[in-house]
C-alpha cells in the first residue's frame, strides 16, 4: 500500500489573487505576515520548538505550496514539516545586551524583509534569538497567502496552550480541527454555482461600475508611476470623553460604532478632497462558519464601500446612512452563509475591476478602514510576558486608518 506524502487541493479565490500578485513581484515582502514578540523569564526553547513544529503539523496552510499544473492553480499539501519551518535558535547571550538587542532587531528586519518562495516553500518560517536567560526575541513569519490577522491569534493561543501542556507533561487538549483551510477552498468554488451567489456578484459589479472614482488627497509631492510601499504610522489616542461621546450619539442614533466611525472617516476625505464619489475598503474576518474559527489560513476579505456624499446632509444623517447600508446588504441572506456570499461575489467583481485597471493604479482599495478590538498586548507563553516588538513595514494603502476600542 502506497501512502501519499501529499495533497492536492484547488486554491481559494483569495490565494489566487495574493499569487498573481507574488508572480508580478516575487522578490517583494510586501505580504509576508510578521509575528515578533519579545519574551521576558526563563524560557525552555526545547519546549517552544515542539510545540511550533505541532502547530505547523494541526495546520495544513503551513506545510502548503502554490504550483500551476496544466495551466490551473493549486495547493500542494505536504505530510511533513518543510526542515526550513523549524523553529531557528540564534543565541546572542555572549554579547553585551545593548549589542545583543542590536543585532536581533537588525535580524529581524532583514528577515521581516525577506520574501517567500511560494512554489518550494515553505510559507512559515520561525526564530528564536536569545538576549539572555532570561530575554528572548520570537520571530513568526508567514506568507499572507495562507494566514490572516486572526490566523495570528489562533496561532498565539495554540502556541501558548501547547507549550504550557507540554511544560505540564500533559495533553494538548486542543479540540481536533472539523475541517482544513482545502475542504474551505472546495466549498467556495461550488459556491459560484447557486443563484444568490449570482444575486450577489451583480450587486457588487454594479457598485463597482464605471467610473471608478480616484481619490485626490492634496499630497505634497507627486504619486511616483510606481509605488514602492514605504509607509509609516501615526498613533492618535482619542480622548475619554469624546470616546464616550461618539458612544453615547450611537446609541441616541442607533447605530453601529463602526458606522460612526466610518461616516466620520468618510466626511474627512471629502473634505480634504471635495470629492463626494468615493471609495473606501474595509476588511472583514470572513469566518461566518463556526467551523472556520479555530482555523489557519487566508479568510479575510476587503469589502468596498462605495459613499456618495449629499454636502447638505447632517453628520448623523451620514452615519445613519452608513448603517443602513449594512442592513441592507445583510437582510437578504442566511446569517450563516452572508459573509462567503458576499466574499467570493466581491472577489469576482473586484476581478472585473482590475482586468480594466492598470498596474500601479489600484482605485479600488487606495484607502483603507479597519476596525479591531484590542485586549492588552501581553500575552504568556509558558508563563512569560510576551510584548510585541516594533519593527519597521510597508504600507498597501495610500492612507489607513484604523479605529481601535480597548477592551480592559
Amino acid at each position: 500500500m502506497v501512502v501519499a506524502s501529499e495533497f492536492v487541493f484547488p486554491t481559494s479565490f483569495a490565494q489566487k489573487r495574493f499569487w498573481f500578485l507574488h508572480q508580478l513581484n516575487p522578490d517583494s515582502s510586501l505580504y509576508n505576515v510578521p509575528i515578533a514578540l519579545e519574551l521576558r523569564g526563563p524560557l525552555d526553547t526545547t519546549v517552544l520548538s515542539k510545540a511550533f513544529e505541532a502547530i505547523i503539523e494541526r495546520h495544513e496552510p503551513l506545510r502548503t505550496i502554490f504550483r500551476l499544473e496544466d495551466g490551473e492553480l493549486v495547493q500542494i499539501v505536504a505530510e511533513d514539516v518543510h526542515p526550513e519551518s523549524q523553529m531557528e535558535i540564534v543565541d546572542l547571550k555572549d554579547f553585551s545586551f545593548d549589542e545583543a538587542d542590536r543585532r536581533a532587531r537588525d535580524s529581524i528586519a532583514k528577515e521581516v524583509a525577506r520574501p517567500f518562495n511560494l512554489s518550494h516553500g515553505p510559507v512559515v518560517r520561525g526564530r528564536l534569538m536569545r538576549l539572555t536567560s532570561s530575554r528572548h526575541y520570537l520571530l513568526i513569519m508567514m506568507h499572507h497567502i495562507v494566514a490572516d490577522v486572526q490566523s495570528c491569534g489562533v496561532l498565539l493561543r495554540e502556541l501558548s496552550a501547547i507549550c504550557q501542556a507540554l511544560h505540564e507533561g500533559r495533553e494538548f487538549g486542543l479540540a481536533p480541527l472539523e475541517l482544513q483551510y482545502g475542504d474551505y477552498a472546495v466549498w467556495q468554488r461550488d459556491t459560484v454555482n447557486s443563484e444568490r451567489f449570482e444575486k450577489c456578484l451583480a450587486y457588487w459589479r454594479n457598485q463597482l461600475r464605471p467610473p471608478i472614482p480616484i481619490l485626490s488627497l492634496p499630497y505634497d509631492r507627486p504619486r511616483p508611476s510606481v509605488q514602492s510601499f514605504n509607509g509609516a504610522s501615526l498613533t492618535l489616542m482619542v480622548p475619554d470623553a469624546v470616546s464616550a461621546a461618539l458612544i453615547e450619539l450611537c446609541r441616541r442614533r442607533r447605530v453601529t460604532l463602526f458606522a460612526a466611525a466610518l461616516a466620520a472617516y468618510t466626511v474627512l476625505l471629502h473634505r480634504q478632497t471635495g470629492q463626494i464619489d468615493l471609495l473606501i475598503g474595509t476588511p472583514i474576518a470572513n469566518r461566518s462558519l463556526h467551523q472556520l474559527e479555530p482555523l489557519i489560513g487566508l479568510f479575510l476579505n476587503t469589502v468596498v464601500l462605495r459613499t456618495k456624499l449629499d454636502p447638505e446632509q447632517p453628520f448623523a444623517g451620514e452615519g445613519e446612512e452608513h448603517h443602513d447600508d449594512e442592513r441592507r446588504e445583510q437582510s437578504e441572506q442566511p446569517p450563516r452563509q452572508i459573509g462567503q456570499q458576499i466574499a467570493v461575489a466581491l472577489q469576482r467583481a473586484a476581478e472585473h475591476v482590475a482586468a480594466q485597471r492598470d498596474k500601479e493604479d489600484h482605485r479600488c482599495r487606495r484607502i483603507e478602514r479597519k476596525q479591531q478590538r484590542v485586549h492588552g498586548s501581553k500575552r504568556r507563553i509558558v508563563g512569560e510576558h510576551a510584548h510585541p516588538v516594533v519593527h519597521a513595514h510597508q504600507q498597501r494603502r495610500e492612507a489607513t486608518q484604523a479605529f481601535q476600542p480597548r477592551v480592559e
